[in-house]
């Protein structure tokens, strides 16, 4: 599976930008529960999904947002939504540093 990190970028980095007024440092439920790819499979729609090891050891991405999180002093037990809304901006701000992406 691929990933083309330009066009996401824009694309969510317009939404930030547009919303980050309304959404009140937190992530709105189309960020928290986002349409899933299309499986290139069986061609079913929004049904990609990752799948989560049952010891959270073997998460790595797990490990690498909470890393991600403590080195860029977000409180990473806090809130999901309020997690989630600092990674999208500090994500895109390390993108894209002259950007209005800096929330600290």
């Amino acid at each position: 599976m691929s990933f083309d990190l330009q066009a996401k970028f824009d694309v969510i980095s317009r939404y930030l930008v547009t919303n980050m007024n309304n959404m009140h440092d937190r992530a709105p439920e189309n960020l928290m529960n986002p349409k899933l790819p299309k499986c290139v499979h069986c061609n079913q729609e929004n049904s990609v999904k990752p799948i989560i090891a049952e010891k959270k050891k073997n998460i790595y991405w797990l490990f690498l947002l909470l890393y991600f999180c403590k080195y860029n002093n977000h409180h990473r037990t806090g809130a999901k939504n309020t997690v989630l809304y600092l990674t999208y901006f500090e994500l895109c701000h390390q993108l894209d540093p002259s950007g209005p992406f800096n929330v600290h």
